[in-house]
């Protein structure tokens, strides 16, 4: 009798210890989502919004493969703290008279999060991956990247969210534009690389087209095994595939809404060729590599020289959160859901529901955004 009051006491303890860790979470995400991102406010006149102190800071410090100096950066880094600092204080929820047009407003939300995800590895520096940021403690085990991509805060117009909610409940839902994906860079050896320059509105579709071409040509991202029927692709093909399929659902109704379908219109010529000839590749997905995009071998390595080769962590995320727990709101989404449907109609809406159906990034949460 004895013993079975003790077990049952035992089994009381656990029971409380997982019901207080689960309240802690929810604290935790809800204190971060409140002040997400949110409904467009009243309008704001004012000057157009300046990426000048980002273009120069990348210039200044991006090589030609879309490395940082991480050491060099964070003596040198004046123009990308004002960037930052003008970012905190102004978006086009916050002020939507300064950015009229839906390049300048797509321009500013790429250019915040590359400019956030910079900012957050230096306030963490050294370090040899953005996974190493560890999320607090008693959500140790929450997948890696949580701590880098979910909880580390910053703020954009006065309003305070997360990388996560940057990408997946606003991004990928406002402009379901499938090369926002090549234009996001999480500060990792797989990403799509950094480009040298900022995004601006008035060269954004050349922009994009650029790096979308660029990610594809690479055979890191896209490789055709004919002999071993294979067609491996980046992780971020995995990860967003409905992203793709949606895009083809759109603009080639005729034809089959599959990833294969969106590659053959976008890959090099060599490339689709081999594709179309391999009838039977099965899609592979390539391990990401979340070694940290330093231009110091040395330190991108990590002291003990070993790279951080990862595989696909899950199907629908960077970092598997939110695949694990599809219905779990993260950093204010049902304000950002309701701000979409209004400021974004139909269009958005769509966006939307290609992101319910499909992956989240971190750029969603090693994994985390072209």
């Amino acid at each position: 009798m004895e013993d079975r009051i003790e077990r049952s006491e035992r089994g009381g303890i656990r029971a409380a210890r997982a019901r207080i860790l689960s309240a802690l979470l929810v604290l935790l995400l809800v204190a971060l989502g409140c002040a997400g991102l949110g409904r467009p406010e009243p309008d704001r006149k004012g000057p157009p919004f300046s990426h000048d102190d980002f273009d120069s800071f990348l210039r200044r410090h991006v090589d030609d493969v879309g490395r940082i100096d991480y050491a060099r950066a964070g003596a040198d880094r004046e123009d990308l703290d004002r960037y930052l600092a003008a970012l905190a204080s102004t978006s086009p929820d916050h002020a939507p008279g300064r950015f009229p047009t839906e390049a300048e407003r797509l321009a500013y939300w790429l250019n915040a999060y590359n400019a956030s995800v910079i900012g957050l590895v230096l306030d963490h520096y050294p370090i040899s991956s953005v996974i190493d940021v560890r999320a607090p403690w008693l959500l140790r085990f929450l997948p890696e990247g949580a701590g880098f991509f979910v909880f580390r805060p910053i703020t954009l117009g006065e309003r305070r969210t997360s990388l996560y909610s940057l990408e997946n409940r606003l991004i990928r839902r406002r402009f379901p534009d499938p090369r926002i994906h090549f234009a996001l860079n999480c500060a990792s050896a797989s990403c799509p690389r950094l480009p040298a320059e900022a995004f601006l509105a008035e060269r954004l579709e050349e922009q994009l087209a650029r790096e979308t071409d660029r990610f594809l040509a690479e055979r890191r991202n896209v490789e055709v095994d004919a002999d071993a029927s294979r067609l491996r692709v980046s992780s971020i093909f995995d990860w967003y595939e409905s992203d793709f399929t949606s895009w083809v659902e759109r603009e080639r109704p005729g034809e089959p809404p599959t990833l294969r379908s969106y590659l053959l219109h976008h890959l090099p010529a060599a490339t689709a060729d081999a594709l179309r000839a391999c009838g039977s590749c099965e899609v592979e997905p390539i391990p990401y590599d979340w070694a940290l995009n330093d231009r110091s071998s040395a330190r991108a390595a990590g002291a003990d020289g070993r790279r951080r080769a990862r595989r696909p962590a899950h199907r629908a995320s960077r970092f598997g959160w939110h695949a694990a727990h599809p219905d779990t709101v993260l950093v204010g989404a049902s304000e950002s859901r309701a701000a979409t449907s209004k400021s974004t109609g139909a269009r958005g809406n769509e966006a939307q529901a290609a992101a319910d159906r499909g992956g989240s990034g971190p750029r969603a949460a090693a994994a985390p955004g072209g």
